[in-house]
């Protein structure tokens, strides 16, 4: 269907259990899914089905993405994912949480 959409919530305090996740609060992973404000996003599926495949069309031309922690789980949803997780945590969860407390600091209504 190609009207069908995938609802995704982010919010500041939320804990990612997909792949490439620890249950530790503190995992930078974990930004992956937050949000300074409570967030509903709608993806239509046609759009990430082109997502996902320009992913691996790059994956397949250039190889598995590198990163200054290590190699991507490769091409795919997955390895854009893990991708995005690895690039997280190599920016530091401390670092995450004060630009995410400083965002809201100079947003405030």
């Amino acid at each position: 269907d190609p009207q069908r959409m995938d609802l995704l919530a982010f919010h500041r305090r939320r804990v990612d259990e997909g792949p490439g996740t620890s249950p530790d609060f503190d995992d930078a992973a974990h930004f992956s899914v937050r949000s300074p404000y409570p967030t509903l996003q709608l993806l239509r599926e046609k759009d990430l089905v082109w997502a996902r495949s320009q992913w691996q069309q790059q994956q397949a031309q250039n190889g598995p993405t590198t990163t200054k922690n290590g190699p991507s789980a490769g091409p795919g949803a997955l390895g854009l994912l893990m991708a995005n997780k690895q690039r997280l945590r190599g920016m530091g969860s401390a670092a995450l949480k004060r630009t995410m407390d400083l965002f809201i600091v100079n947003h405030k209504q």
